[in-house]
């Protein structure tokens, strides 16, 4: 026998002669299958009621329903296990008709019992790899469907991102130029001074823009290379918040406060630290305010790691976007129409460096009351 193991193979055997239907069961027990019998069609169409065999061996002839008309109704039904069919010299031609028809293949009476247990075997192992080629390729399609929607998201994402950074580079272009215009003819050394502050402060958050887009190029190819030297996050705090300030002046209203135990000196990457420290803030003062905003500087003596914790009280994000915010050009709105500037990077920005530092970001909220963001990195003291 083929070597398969029988203990799982249950075989369904119809014929309407009973010595004929006993001597097959016996055989088949005897080699270790489950055997089920019965001696016509309509039984057979019973049993597959109370379940499926793993093949189905039936002789041509019976009374009733014959052999090959039970196998066009399995076919018509969606039944899709083997069937053998069994038959005498003279029905030959129905044999051909019916493997023409469906059937795995075909005996012929008297058999011998060693090429028919043969025969099942290789009508059960060839039906299991089929199934098994089938469930791979429709993993595989499964597969090739995940990957084209993600090629799409990203194309999307990109196409999103292009026409952003084209909106975002154009609105301080514009500003710069339209300011030095109006100095241009202005009448008065204060109307100069105003045009000329509008044109300083666009050529600002074009720097901003252009910073951002280099901060990222760094982290994502790893070619920025971190610097770890004693710093003063307080300092650096100051520093976000004050580069900030100088790009939205709402920044008024957010609040920084530091716990005493924070040492004065850290050992930190200053570089990245900052710039994490202003694209959160950032973030908050953009998405946040007017509702209060509030970060507290901590730090943990038995890890040493610093934490930054932002809670604000705005309107939260719904457990689909929190989790996508943090992906790259990702945004709450990505139109041109939005009502918040941006690139929809610098959440990607802060997780990055976060990762780079061997630190951790983790955003948390309830939709409609306020978000809450916990950067930690390590700091010797």
């Amino acid at each position: 026998m083929d070597t398969l193991d029988a203990a799982n193979v249950r075989l369904l055997v119809v014929d309407d002669d009973a010595m004929v239907l006993q001597t097959i069961s016996t055989i088949f027990e005897f080699h270790g299958f489950e055997v089920w019998s019965c001696s016509d069609s309509n039984s057979a169409l019973v049993l597959l009621e109370q379940g499926q065999p793993d093949v189905m061996l039936t002789d041509i002839r019976m009374p009733g329903m014959s052999g090959t008309d039970l196998l066009l109704h399995l076919k018509n039904a969606g039944y899709r296990f083997p069937v053998l069919v069994m038959t005498g010299y003279a029905d030959l031609d129905a044999a051909v008709n019916a493997v023409k028809g469906g059937a795995f293949d075909f005996i012929k009476k008297p058999y011998d019992p060693e090429h028919l247990v043969q025969s099942v075997c290789r009508a059960v192992k060839h039906y299991r790899l089929l199934t098994l080629e089938e469930q791979y390729l429709k993993q595989l399609e499964q597969e090739v469907q995940l990957k084209t929607a993600e090629i799409e998201r990203s194309s999307r994402l990109k196409s999103e991102f292009l026409n952003n950074i084209s909106h975002e580079i154009r609105t301080p272009v514009n500003g710069i130029v339209g300011m030095i215009t109006l100095a241009q003819s202005a009448e008065s050394p204060s109307e100069l001074q105003e045009c000329l502050s509008f044109a300083e402060q666009a050529a600002m958050q074009l720097v901003r823009i252009v910073d951002d887009l280099v901060m990222l190029a760094g982290v994502v190819t790893g070619s920025f290379m971190p610097v770890i030297t004693t710093c003063d996050i307080r300092m650096l705090a100051a520093d976000a918040l004050e580069r900030v300030m100088s790009i939205h002046p709402k920044a008024a209203r957010f609040a920084i406060s530091t716990d005493p135990d924070v040492p004065g000196q850290l050992l930190l990457e200053p570089t990245l630290t900052e710039m994490a420290l202003f694209q959160l803030f950032e973030n908050e003062i953009k998405f946040a305010i007017p509702h209060a905003v509030h970060a507290k500087i901590c730090y943990d003596h038995d890890r040493s790691m610093l934490e930054i914790i932002i809670r604000d009280g705005g309107p939260g994000m719904s457990p689909e976007k929190l989790h996508q915010v943090t992906g790259l050009f990702v945004q709450g709105d990505g139109s041109n129409t939005r009502n918040k500037g941006g690139l929809g990077i610098g959440l990607n920005i802060v997780s990055k460096i976060a990762a780079i530092l061997e630190g951790d970001f983790s955003l948390s909220n309830r939709e409609g009351d306020g978000t809450e963001i916990r950067l930690t990195l390590p700091a010797a003291p």
